[in-house]
């Protein structure tokens, strides 16, 4: 594949470090400085579009990039809020879309169980439940993208739940994700059951981006010669 890497921060350099491992070329890098250059990226020069930028401006790439007709991978996250525009752009625009809070195969296990442990715990009284995430300063949306997809999952099975609130109680039946950052922490996530005797808990702790990247490299694999928008966990076969 010809593949246009749209954010070429650390992310990205250990995404082409993969592309190129597993024969794949690079037809354009896009960080800030050549921005200009993402109206260039066509299905003459390029296969498929990863785009890993940040909530700033991952919605305006993508409207240009799935305009266009390209098949594109999205591990930004915290502009979700238009994510139903953009999947219905791919449709219009007979091209292939997929985008995840985390592209990881490690956090898509996790996700799955964290669905069946809240089944364990959903008729034990007394446990409150949370979520903690930590991620590196660098990163600028909180709670992570992650994390958010994690209290959807738990909240399928814990139906007392709508939304979350951020670094605080759980409040009109919301669940609370508390969100730290720190130094040189890719990302780790804890699923938490507690009361007053003990605690439970499932924990993800990424130790680099490499799971990310190359999930997103698989992904791109999987989409460039197709149609539709997809999910990452059909990609990776973690569900039928």
């Amino acid at each position: 594949m010809k593949v246009a890497i749209i954010g070429y921060g650390k992310m990205g350099k250990i995404i082409e470090g993969f592309l190129i491992e597993r024969g794949h070329s690079i037809s354009f890098k896009i960080d800030k400085e050549n921005f200009h250059q993402l109206k260039d990226i066509n299905r003459e020069n390029t296969d498929v579009c990863i785009e890993f930028t940040g909530p700033n401006s991952a919605k305006a790439n993508l409207e240009i990039l799935v305009g266009n007709g390209m098949p594109v991978v999205c591990g930004s996250t915290g502009w979700y809020s238009e994510l139903t525009f953009i999947q219905e752009l791919a449709v219009k625009n007979d091209t292939s879309f997929v985008a995840a809070s985390n592209f990881s195969i490690g956090v898509n296990l996790f996700f799955e169980a964290a669905k069946d442990l809240s089944k364990i715990m959903k008729n034990q009284d007394g446990y409150g439940v949370s979520i903690r995430e930590t991620h590196h300063t660098q990163k600028l949306d909180a709670p992570s993208g992650t994390a958010i997809t994690l209290s959807e999952e738990v909240s399928s099975v814990l139906e007392q739940f709508e939304g979350f609130s951020l670094n605080e109680e759980a409040v009109d039946a919301k669940m609370p994700i508390y969100a730290l950052r720190e130094e040189d922490v890719p990302g780790t996530h804890e699923l938490v059951f507690r009361n007053e005797i003990d605690e439970i808990s499932l924990k993800h702790i990424a130790f680099n981006r490499n799971g990310f990247a190359l999930g997103a490299v698989v992904a791109a694999e999987y989409i460039f010669d197709k149609k539709g928008v997809f999910t990452i966990r059909e990609i990776l076969k973690l569900i039928g």
